[in-house]
């Protein structure tokens, strides 16, 4: 019994991994490793997500400041029989209102100037003292309700 020795201890002199150890730590470190891609490749879309959605609030956010003050301190405010153009004048100049190619734009004197990217439907109504204007951007629908003519207002 003597000469023959067992195979644990066999074992404990050599300082190696067997195969089977081998695979397994492999296993677990491309689990872990697939787990944190994983989460960073989720994370990395919700960013995206939230950029996109700010950059859709910012450019509603631009298209209401412009349409309030452009409609609030315009005259002759009318919108166009199919309700997708809204004219109006300041000063002197006639200018349009309109959505065109995802984009709010302002015309004047034939040339179209963007307000806000992104837009993807606009209508326009009047009632006798109140233009309604929504817009679309996205999936977002915004309602802006503005009293026209503010100079006309002052001659009153």
């Amino acid at each position: 019994m003597m000469g023959r020795k067992s195979l644990s201890s066999e074992h404990s002199g050599n300082r190696g991994f067997f195969l089977l150890e081998a695979l397994l730590s492999v296993m677990v470190g491309a689990c872990i490793s697939l787990g944190i891609l994983s989460t960073f490749a989720s994370y990395a879309k919700l960013y995206s997500q939230t950029i996109q959605s700010i950059e859709r609030t910012e450019q509603a956010l631009c298209a209401w400041h412009s349409a309030f003050h452009l409609v609030h301190y315009g005259r002759n405010v009318s919108p166009a029989k199919d309700n997708t153009r809204l004219n109006f004048s300041l000063g002197n100049n006639t200018l349009a209102l309109y959505a065109q190619n995802n984009s709010l734009l302002l015309a004047h004197k034939g040339t179209a100037n963007p307000i806000a990217e992104g837009c993807t439907r606009v209508s326009f109504s009047r009632s006798q003292n109140l233009v309604t204007l929504t817009f679309s951007f996205g999936e977002r629908e915004h309602v802006l309700k503005v009293v026209p003519s503010y100079f006309e207002m002052l001659k009153e």
